[in-house]
């Protein structure tokens, strides 16, 4: 399928966003750039471009670096629901693949190859190229079994760009007492952001206050961190029992049961340098749990439901000691912390 011309067009705009210098002017009103968010927010009822034109008055190198952060972020929600039409929608899946793919081509790719992310995460992006890769190829009548899955390895992987590109923004404003640095980690947030509501709500704002500190110096990337996983560690643990669980309505050898594998190990993967850190008294073996989704997905292709339980018990058990080693009180898939829980 043809990609979207909205898509194409922001290409050569956005590279040249990308490579100008620290502080140095945007060009946003009127551009290829502007049209697409533009289009996104009709399409999604979102005010992304409402945002990012506010955001303009700020012509500092700390306003400038928040505003390319909004606009990356905005072009990701678009992303994301081109990958939803594609796994859900009814009508030239296909072809919401394919923009999805130009969005992550032409915006979003270039930040996962970004040395922040590639030297604390090799081969993320050749991971999502390979699901993009994979999904195109797809037989027309083996969409469900292509789109589904594929839909929850592209979008969580996106989400672990985003994290890893946020900490490391923090890291930078701490060390470097620079501004500019947190203005990027606040921007770069809100592409996660409603990962956190319904999961750790009271974590938002304690996020949005830890990079608005006067002094940068003074900003807490471990607790940034910490808000982070308590919201992705319940959403992952949702997936350790959804294929098996009779009340969930899923049937192992469905698209729709191995979309729940494929989207707790994407969002699992997350947070393993994490888990590999706080887990390490309990001999926590990173390659081992990756391994035991993958076993999971296999039982659950293979409809092998003993097997599909037994790791499911496993993949709960390390994800319920995560959520202890993060304080939490109780093991939890869906319940909200309270701002008087919140540390």
């Amino acid at each position: 399928p043809a990609r979207p011309a909205v898509c194409e067009a922001a290409a050569a705009p956005l590279a040249a966003l990308r490579s100008a210098a620290p502080g140095a002017p945007i060009a946003y009103a009127g551009t290829p750039v502007q049209a697409w968010i533009v289009a996104g927010d009709a399409e999604l009822g979102r005010t992304d471009d409402a945002a990012i034109t506010a955001s303009l008055a700020v012509t500092t190198p700390a306003g400038t670096e928040y505003t390319r952060a909004l606009i990356e972020a905005a072009i990701a929600q678009w992303f994301r629901g081109q990958l939803k039409k594609a796994a859900e929608g009814q009508d030239d899946r296909a072809g919401a693949w394919a923009a999805a793919r130009c969005a992550w081509d032409v915006a979003l790719a270039p930040l996962a190859h970004d040395p922040a992310v590639a030297a604390s995460d090799p081969g993320l992006a050749a991971h999502v190229d390979a699901a993009f890769a994979a999904g195109a190829a797809a037989d027309p009548t083996k969409y469900d079994a292509a789109f589904m899955p594929g839909h929850e390895v592209v979008e969580k992987s996106w989400f672990r760009v985003v994290h890893r590109r946020l900490l490391h923004a923090a890291s930078a404003a701490k060390t470097a007492g620079d501004a500019a640095a947190a203005a990027r980690a606040l921007g770069i947030f809100e592409a996660l952001r409603d990962r956190l509501k319904d999961r750790n709500t009271p974590g938002i704002d304690l996020i949005v206050a830890e990079l608005k500190k006067p002094d940068p110096k003074q900003i807490d990337p471990a607790r940034i961190e910490r808000e982070l996983a308590v919201a992705i560690v319940k959403r992952a643990n949702k997936y350790c029992t959804e294929a098996v669980d009779p009340a969930s309505g899923k049937t192992l050898g469905t698209p729709a049961a191995a979309a729940t594998a494929a989207e707790g190990l994407a969002y699992t993967e997350v947070l393993l340098p994490d888990m590999v850190e706080k887990l390490a008294d309990q001999r926590f073996d990173r390659n081992a749990h990756v391994e035991a989704w993958n076993s999971f997905a296999h039982a659950i292709d293979e409809k092998d439901d003993a097997e599909a339980k037994r790791l499911s018990a496993e993949l709960l058990q390390w994800n319920c000691a995560y959520q202890r080693a993060l304080g939490l009180r109780e093991c939890t898939s869906s319940v909200d912390e309270t701002a008087a829980a919140a540390r």
